[in-house]
């Protein structure tokens, strides 16, 4: 069996996107059935403030957590740092793309916290990764 086209069954450009559309001639019509039901029910929303008040109290609840220097406390740091870009982003009303276009986007627009956002990257220290984290939360 010649597998010209990928996989037994597709067609050749299944799931094209052409000019940010999809190419419907050349997509599985299954798919392309289930991706046009379901991208007009999609709507980006932004945090309420209950949420954004209870991300400040989390955050800093794991910063104090972080005194008892413990391994525990120390993951927890690290794990705030892993998440802290998507943080930054819903309590600026910012939609999170991706983590390289979210740096982009601090580094051009927001010169003090790409500074320390490099600084706790670059040295990973627990009061660098604090530091970054105390401007995320002090909009």
């Amino acid at each position: 069996m010649s597998l010209k086209h990928g996989f037994p069954g597709s067609s050749p450009g299944c799931g094209a996107i052409l000019n940010n559309r999809i190419d419907n001639k050349s997509i599985n019509p299954f798919l392309y059935t289930k991706t046009k039901r379901l991208t007009p029910s999609f709507r980006i929303r932004k945090a309420s403030d209950e949420d954004k008040e209870f991300l400040i109290q989390y955050i800093n609840k794991n910063i104090r957590r972080k005194s008892k220097e413990d391994l525990e406390g120390n993951y927890r740091l690290i794990s705030l740092l892993w998440e802290s870009l998507e943080d930054y982003c819903l309590l600026r009303d910012k939609f999170y793309f991706s983590g390289k276009k979210i740096v982009r986007y601090i580094k051009e627009e927001d010169k003090i916290g790409y500074e320390f956002l490099s600084k706790a990257l670059i040295n990973r220290t627990n009061e660098l990764i604090i530091s970054w984290l105390n401007y995320i939360i002090n909009i």
